[in-house]
């Protein structure tokens, strides 16, 4: 996976700090509430971010499979059952028959509760 970063913008609520608007002082607004980001501060962002894109979106696909997550999650069976769950969800329009195998194993360390 190659990266590179194309900048950055400050998404602001249209409210300031101070406006008794709760919504309009919390909420952003792209289209209306943008500010550019010095260069400095997109620096320090990167650097705090290192390789948590790469590892994020990995094209490995053993890394996205049913027996990896399962493994990764073994301390939280009802999560690792969700996040397969979501995998076969994803795969249902690609591969129904292998769609429904997820499914069926990611309910089996639910039934050992």
């Amino acid at each position: 996976l190659r990266l590179q970063w194309l900048g950055g913008y400050w998404k602001l609520p249209l409210e300031d700090s101070e406006s008794a608007d709760l919504r309009g002082k919390i909420v952003s607004v792209a289209k209306q509430g943008t500010a550019p980001v010095p260069a400095g501060q997109l620096h320090d962002v990167y650097s705090i971010l290192g390789d948590m894109v790469s590892i994020l979106f990995n094209s490995n696909t053993h890394s996205l499979s049913h027996m990896s997550l399962s493994r990764k999650y073994s301390g939280h069976p009802e999560f690792g059952a969700f996040v397969s769950s979501r995998l076969a969800a994803s795969m249902r329009l690609r591969d129904r028959q292998r769609c429904m195998q997820i499914l069926d194993l990611a309910q089996m360390p639910l039934a050992k509760l």
